[in-house]
């Protein structure tokens, strides 16, 4: 700049006064251009530099946006989950509330029949109290020696009838030996020391006594030998 001021100077010196002062206005203009575009490149340096922190702050938004996006999308995930989670829940809780009224109505039948079984219970052992009152303290009931009683007896039953069963076996093989040769009745009779007879018939040996009546020897009924088990049973009971 002192440069070009010492040669105007010197221009101005050597040259006339309207071409000095033209000399002068340009190079006035001159700096003023040079101002103007020195200042125009400040402001686009400083524009630059705007436009870079505008991209910065830009891509800073973008990511930000992104990050947005992507909890969004989790969110809306999780709100699928949640209400996927929710009607499930849902679809238990009325099997739950079902299931529960079905217990109920269980516990409600079993509750019923526990009472009827204790009412049943009550009433027994009423009568049975009832029953043993009664009765001297020496003859009062007692249901495990009867129940035992009753088994001894069932089994005195059963060997009876097969002492039965053995002695009719015993008794045919002989009242058949004795059969005529057409297998008519032998109608033989013997009589004995007593006034007694015996009489071989086809369904067996037969003793008549003196007093009219007869029995078949080894042919008691199975029903008697249950009335004899009753009548010792009674007994027992009675002693």
């Amino acid at each position: 700049m002192e440069a070009d001021a010492s040669a105007t100077s010197t221009w101005d010196a050597v040259l006339p006064a309207d071409q000095a002062l033209d000399r002068h206005n340009i190079t006035k203009l001159i700096n003023d251009v040079h101002e103007r575009e020195h200042a125009s490149r400040f402001y686009q340096r400083h524009l630059e530099i705007l436009i870079d922190e505008g991209g910065v702050r830009l891509q800073q938004e973008r990511h930000r946006s992104n990050q947005l996006e992507e909890r969004v999308a989790d969110l809306q995930w999780t709100t699928t989950q949640l209400e996927s989670t929710i009607a499930q829940l849902s679809d238990d809780g009325e099997l739950l509330r079902q299931s529960l009224a079905l217990e109920r109505m269980k516990v409600q039948e079993l509750q019923s029949r526990l009472i009827t079984i204790l009412d049943t219970n009550d009433t027994l052992t009423r009568l049975v109290s009832e029953e043993a009152s009664g009765m001297p303290h020496e003859r009062r009931v007692d249901v495990y020696q009867l129940t035992l009683e009753n088994l001894r007896l069932q089994e005195l039953v059963r060997e009876l009838q097969i002492t039965h069963n053995k002695d009719q076996a015993a008794l045919k093989s002989p009242a058949e030996s004795l059969r005529g040769p057409d297998s008519s009745p032998c109608g033989c009779s013997s009589s004995n020391s007593d006034g007694s007879s015996t009489v071989v018939g086809s369904t067996g040996i037969w003793e008549v006594k003196s007093q009219g009546t007869s029995t078949q020897a080894g042919s008691e009924p199975a029903s008697q030998t249950s009335n004899h088990a009753g009548m010792a049973a009674r007994s027992w009971y009675k002693e």
